[in-house]
């Protein structure tokens, strides 16, 4: 499962409200489909980094939001992580249930059943991993 995860946060310099303040925005891109969503989070333009995606100055309030962005984009690489591990279960179910399929329709024999007992805990040590 190879995905391209872009993650940067920008400014919508149109949104500004009422304060003058720009409201901070968070751009997902996975695979090239994208979804936009604000962090609920504002600055001004001469306090924000376009190259940084972040604000630049060193002040408390540039520290907590910047630590805001952080754990924010933590928690998108988490669920990516956790969609990940979830699509690797279902691909180990899937394969046991295939094997479960075919043992029925073999005859059992002495080698059969040293290579499907091999199966079963490879694909217990595979499902442990990733619960």
């Amino acid at each position: 499962m190879n995905t391209k995860l872009s993650i940067p946060f920008f400014v919508k310099r149109t949104k500004t409200n009422v304060n003058g303040l720009l409201p901070i925005f968070i751009r997902v891109t996975v695979n090239g489909e994208l979804i936009e969503f604000t962090t609920k989070r504002f600055t001004t333009s001469e306090k924000w980094s376009v190259e940084g995606n972040r604000m630049k100055s060193t002040s408390v309030e540039s520290k907590s939001i910047n630590s805001y962005l952080d754990a924010l984009k933590a928690k998108v690489y988490d669920y990516q992580q956790q969609l990940i591990r979830e699509e690797r279960t279902r691909q180990c179910r899937k394969h046991a249930e295939q094997d479960h399929e075919q043992d029925k329709s073999e005859p059992i024999n002495g080698k059969f059943y040293q290579k499907n007992q091999e199966r079963i805990v490879v694909a217990k040590k595979s499902l442990s991993l990733y619960q």
